[in-house]
């Protein structure tokens, strides 16, 4: 009786349908601001949790003050999806239908690798930029939104042939070790943390490599709220 959900009318009509079904919204939603998700949970009272938009993963004052504002409704973060920051396709591909018509698919612009391929071109262009803009929230910082009441994360992955050979399990075992202890973690390949890299095997930067040069938590708890609007 619990189903995360992203599109409105389909919430409508498991309410209407069957009314004591639980609805977690799905950060596919790509709700972004305190207004929104207010309208949106007006809406539907069914609403018991939601994932944030993975934009909003360092607008520490956002979800302070959502937890604040909604406290009997469960907050969920992703924390190593690894889509590139702010990306303006994101959405589009989110409810991409892959079941087009055969003339269509021989196009490439219409092709579902037309996502990847343009979000790419960024990733690529300057990869130590994305590796420090990326809005992963690393093991080491998960204490951090602890404080705020944030205490429920997502680990992603399941589309990923890793997972499907059972190799994922064992970077989710990295990450949690990475919350007890970072020393646990130190050695270990910066791409585990990171579903978008993760199968990067020449990627050989280790967390005691990259950990110094990454935006500080403490940065985004002051100024995190500014990232949609000056940077």
């Amino acid at each position: 009786n619990k189903y995360r959900v992203c599109n409105p009318q389909l919430i409508a009509y498991l309410t209407k349908y069957y009314p004591d079904t639980e609805i977690y919204l799905s950060t596919s939603s790509e709700l972004k601001s305190i207004k929104e998700y207010a309208n949106m949970f007006q809406m539907f009272k069914n609403i018991k949790e939601f994932v944030p938009s993975w934009d909003l993963n360092k607008n520490i004052r956002f979800l302070k003050n959502i937890r604040k504002r909604f406290p009997d409704i469960k907050l969920e973060l992703m924390v190593n999806e690894g889509c590139i920051p702010n990306c303006p396709i994101r959405t589009s591909h989110n409810i991409y239908i892959t079941g087009i018509e055969k003339e269509l698919i021989s196009n490439s612009i219409f092709e579902s690798q037309f996502y990847l391929k343009n979000c790419s071109k960024i990733l690529n262009r300057n990869f130590n930029w994305y590796l420090c803009n990326a809005n992963i929230i690393y093991p080491w910082e998960i204490e951090e939104y602890s404080k705020i009441g944030i205490n429920n994360f997502k680990l992603v992955g399941r589309n990923s042939d890793d997972f499907r050979n059972g190799n994922y399990i064992k970077y989710y075992e990295l990450y949690l070790k990475g919350i007890d202890n970072i020393k646990n973690i130190e050695n270990t390949s910066i791409r585990y943390f990171n579903h978008y890299i993760e199968d990067c095997r020449n990627l050989n930067f280790t967390v005691k490599d990259i950990k110094s040069y990454l935006p500080k938590i403490q940065h985004f708890k002051k100024h995190g709220h500014e990232c949609a609007s000056v940077c």
